[in-house]
């Protein structure tokens, strides 16, 4: 628990929205309940009848140099502002796909760079609340440092009727890829665009709301087609509501400040990396002041030479007639929270009628499916089955359309797929398995078959792939062509579950005293193809309830198949001496499923009195 203590007598909120439970307020002190571990390095806020007043941090690394990184410090001691919140890119981490990632070491190393981040910057005076960039957040097992030391990568906080929203963009980013070189993208972002839509509605009443990120994924910054796609459904929540808010983003080294539908979008520069270049680009170190007032925020880039910048940083300010035309208030229709959508047949990897569930909204991307480029749309104008097909119309040779699938070593698959080429159209189109099997699973569907549907199948049987992407793409094509009833279908082998969990390991005392709390962990491992997350109410369930004071651990952000995930949490000895049982299972709102914890017996010691 954390408890922060303040002289005034009208109240303050300050509100962890990812976490498990509020705890009291009164007026005179706020207890909250913290995460374990947390992604902020203390609570102690000043809390005062003052405007609200933090600072923000731009990149660390790309060129770092801690000597400047200390300089920014300082210079927000004193500001002193009531918290910092950086844009990420702390660490110098790289993708490090050279290197045996599952050694201990290479984690080992990882940990050591972050203690030298942590006991760089404690020399702050105000808590410090982190950002995942793509230098802290390159891989899976970078990702599970992460969580070791921060617990989740993205959250949210509310503090004097302000929302905070820290997203990880590094999702998109995040190198998973295999020897043959190909990125996987494990659905993480859009179970956060889930996550985003259920904050906002649950905090619709506040006065502003800032989104703080490390990639500026908006338009005229985002480098691939899909990245844009999901930013666009990123400005969709947002703007649901008509909520006033600002967006602040990092990883470019330059400052910029564009305005996207009548709001601020903010680039930062950086705080701590080598950034020479004339400050007319925007090149420079500073760091930023935010201050409420009359319930908007004013912002003031405070330069390292002593400079004091506004938020356009006038002499600099960003010209983009793309950006700024139309910024009138978007035409949305009301709408509850999207939840995502369940598939319970493990056996169906890509069920025949993906494209009628769209990703996030109608307006959006199909569901699993990741859209490389503006001529790849999802379409009610044709379809073989439903109403829905994929529709791809260029004059111009495209990226593929790609969906990842995960798969079982030795087992067998069947995949089938329709296609409708339109009159007029020239080339061809092909769906295949990125070339893993094209001999009996690669369909080619030429121009001069248009005008009716072509159906396709093959089978193949998968020897050492753990996963691969099915793909959809052209070949010297111009013109309009849809896809559909394309399926992915495990037709033998061992059988993966909806829900199923391996035990991996855990930290538990021998012994406790009777009333008293110590930090345990277990580690578990998400072996189901089902993505645990917080909103799907994943957690542990205790075996031996009423024992250690917590039944019931939620999941904090998101766990995909064949990831490792560390549960660390308090529990409370019983106030009776003697021996209990300590063991944990994975469940799905109150269900169980997958491997028990290794059952332990700790011993309560009795409380030791003045005569011990």
């Amino acid at each position: 628990m954390h408890r922060l203590s303040r002289s005034h007598k009208k109240g303050f909120t300050f509100l962890l929205v990812c976490i498990a439970g509020l705890q009291l307020f009164s007026e005179e002190r706020l207890e909250i309940k913290s995460f374990t571990p947390a992604p902020y390095s203390h609570l102690n806020l000043k809390g005062n009848n003052d405007a609200l007043q933090f600072a923000l941090m731009g990149d660390h690394t790309g060129g770092g140099d801690p000597e400047l990184w200390r300089q920014g410090l300082d210079l927000i001691n004193q500001l002193n502002p009531e918290f910092v919140v950086p844009v990420g890119d702390l660490i110098a981490g790289k993708r490090d796909n050279e290197l045996d990632r599952k050694d201990p070491s290479y984690k080992a190393s990882y940990h050591a760079l972050w203690d030298d981040f942590d006991q760089r910057t404690s020399r702050l005076q105000m808590p410090f609340f982190y950002t995942a960039g793509n230098h802290d957040y390159w891989n899976t097992e970078q990702a599970e440092v992460w969580q070791e030391r921060c617990g989740p990568s993205y959250y949210s906080f509310e503090y004097k009727d302000v929302l905070f929203v820290i997203l990880n963009t590094a999702f998109i980013m995040k190198d998973n890829s295999d020897p043959k070189g190909h990125h996987f993208d494990n659905g993480e972002y859009e179970q956060q665009l889930y996550w985003l839509a259920d904050t906002l509605k649950k905090h619709n009443d506040v006065s502003w709301t800032f989104i703080i990120q490390h990639h500026p994924f908006w338009e005229g910054f985002a480098r691939v087609s899909d990245q844009k796609a999901m930013w666009k459904e990123m400005d969709r929540v947002l703007l649901e509501d008509d909520r006033p808010y600002t967006v602040f983003a990092g990883h470019v080294h330059r400052y910029t400040y564009r305005e996207h539908f009548g709001r601020d979008y903010i680039t930062l520069s950086t705080s701590g990396a080598d950034n020479e270049g004339p400050i007319e680009t925007g090149n420079f170190n500073h760091v930023m002041l935010v201050t409420m007032k009359n319930g908007k925020p004013e912002i003031r880039n405070m330069l390292y030479d002593g400079q004091v910048l506004d938020k356009k940083a006038a002499p600099f300010i960003t010209s983009d007639k793309i950006l700024t035309q139309g910024v009138e208030k978007l035409a949305l229709n009301p709408r509850k929270p999207p939840t995502p959508p369940r598939h319970n047949n493990p056996s169906i990897l890509i069920p025949n009628s993906s494209f009628e569930s769209a990703g996030f909204g109608e307006e959006s991307y199909p569901a699993g499916w990741h859209l490389y480029n503006n001529e790849f749309t999802r379409s009610n104008e044709e379809a073989n089955t439903g109403s829905w097909s994929l529709k791809l119309q260029t004059e111009k040779e495209t990226r593929p359309v790609i969906h990842q699938v995960n798969l079982v070593k030795g087992a067998a698959y069947t995949l089938s797929a329709s296609i409708k080429i339109a009159p007029g159209s020239k080339g061809r189109v092909i769906i295949d398995t990125s070339d893993e099997f094209d001999k009996t699973a690669e369909f080619t569907c030429l121009a001069t078959d248009s005008g009716s549907w072509k159906k396709f199948s093959g089978t193949f049987t998968n020897a050492s792939l753990d996963r691969m992407f099915i793909r959809c793409f052209a070949v010297g094509f111009s013109g309009t062509c849809y896809f559909d009833d394309i399926a992915l279908t495990q037709i033998s082998g061992e059988l993966s579950q909806f829900n199923d969990a391996a035990f991996i390991a855990q930290t538990v005392p021998e012994s406790m005293t009777a009333g008293y709390p110590s930090r345990v962990t277990v580690k578990m491992k998400n072996k189901g193809v089902a993505i645990w997350s917080d909103l799907g109410k994943y957690g542990l369930k205790n075996i031996a309830p009423g024992s250690w004071g917590n039944n019931d651990i939620r999941l904090v952000n998101c766990v995909v198949q064949g990831i490792e995930y560390t549960f660390t949490f308090e529990i409370i000895a019983p106030t009776v001496p003697g021996s209990y049982a300590f063991q944990w299972q994975m469940q799905e709102d109150g269900t169980s499923f997958g491997d028990l914890s290794q059952k332990v017996e700790i011993k309560v010691l009795p409380v030791p009195t003045a005569e011990d």
